[in-house]
């Protein structure tokens, strides 16, 4: 189990990455009654502003798959009901376009690249996914690198 102190620093990490991709960072952390939002932004950066949910996903290693696919339908569930309940509780963003983002990180060192790179355990860096609009049936993938030390501290 990892503790609230790292998944943090994994958390603004995910904002840091987000912003420098043009979203505005709105709330973090919003509990609701079986259900969390990790990060709600804005999208401005096409025509027309889109209100972006985004589920953080971290994990230590790829052993069991990589940590987009420990996203379960279950939670899903959870973070589209968790919306609903953000957009009811916020009238003014009921109207805008919204969708589903996931970002899931490991440490560089656990990624495949690293391991057939010779590089295992000589970086602080981790491997950044971002999937957006995560939850429909067809998504873009984009696939990151970003320097830990000069990214997140």
């Amino acid at each position: 189990m990892k503790s609230k102190k790292t998944y943090n620093i994994y958390e603004e990490a995910a904002c840091r990455f987000l912003s420098s991709q043009g979203l505005e960072i709105h709330y973090r952390n919003l509990y609701w009654n079986g259900g969390e939002l990790d990060i709600i932004a804005i999208d401005k950066t096409s025509a027309q502003a889109e209100l972006v949910f985004v589920e953080v996903k971290f994990r230590e290693s790829d052993e069991y798959g990589s940590p987009l696919e420990h996203i379960k339908p279950a939670q899903i569930r959870r973070i589209q009901n968790s919306a609903s309940l953000f957009l009811e509780e916020n009238p003014p963003l009921n109207n805008m376009p919204f969708r589903f983002d996931a970002i899931g990180m490991l440490p560089l060192d656990a990624s495949p690249l690293a391991q057939q790179s010779g590089t295992l355990g000589q970086k602080k860096n981790k491997t950044l996914d971002r999937l957006s609009d995560a939850f429909s049936s067809g998504y873009a993938f984009e696939g990151f690198y970003i320097d830990w030390i000069q990214h997140c501290f």
